[in-house]
């Protein structure tokens, strides 16, 4: 052979067969093995060949390693346990009711990325005036406790409602929050109030 071949694929076979065969002609082993051509030029001039386990490589790989886990294992351990995401109804945008308050409806999904059920509770902010009703839950109160199962998501359906004027065609940021009744640990997501 001369030099590298194209078609091996690094499996050590034949490093194995020679080895065996020079053992019974008691031959030193070696003739192929696992070489650097830096090596390999220096046994061919008579040096004796460098062996160095620790190489600048090493270091850099090593340090990218290290660098890379630490950062995965501080994301791991600073994730949020908790999430919130907002979706505004598309169709009716707003709704006028007899009284002559205005209403938004909104889909909120909780997340517990917990191991155990947790209560939070839910509350609105950022429109004047503003109550919020999780359909299904008594109507009026400015916030609802709900509850998520252990490591599971939760869709519900909640109304804002206000009866303060709004400017014609305003669009104000609404603030949904949810909170842990046990820990405090709050999540929050945004949306818009929509009105005529």
């Amino acid at each position: 052979r001369k030099g590298l071949q194209l078609d091996c694929i690094q499996c050590g076979l034949c490093i194995d067969a020679c080895d065996t065969v020079m053992d019974k002609i008691h031959r030193p082993r070696g003739l192929i093995r696992y070489e650097s051509e830096a090596n390999l030029e220096a046994q061919a001039r008579g040096e004796a060949p460098v062996r160095r386990i620790v190489r600048m490589r090493t270091i850099l790989y090593a340090a990218l390693i290290c660098g890379i886990g630490g950062l995965m294992l501080a994301t791991l351990v600073n994730r949020s346990s908790e999430g919130l995401a907002a979706i505004h109804d598309r169709n009716p945008v707003f709704v006028r009711l007899s009284d002559g308050s205005l209403r938004n409806a909104y889909t909120l999904r909780l997340i517990n990325k917990k191991l155990y059920e947790r209560s939070f509770s839910i509350s609105v902010s950022g429109v004047p005036g503003a109550t919020l009703n999780v359909v299904g839950t008594d109507a009026g109160s400015e916030s609802d406790v709900l509850t998520v199962g252990p490591d599971q998501t939760r869709e519900v359906r909640v109304l804002v409602t206000t009866r303060d004027k709004l400017d014609a065609g305003a669009s104000l940021p609404v603030t949904f929050e949810i909170r842990d009744t046990a820990t405090g640990v709050a999540a929050r997501a945004s949306d818009h109030f929509i009105a005529p």
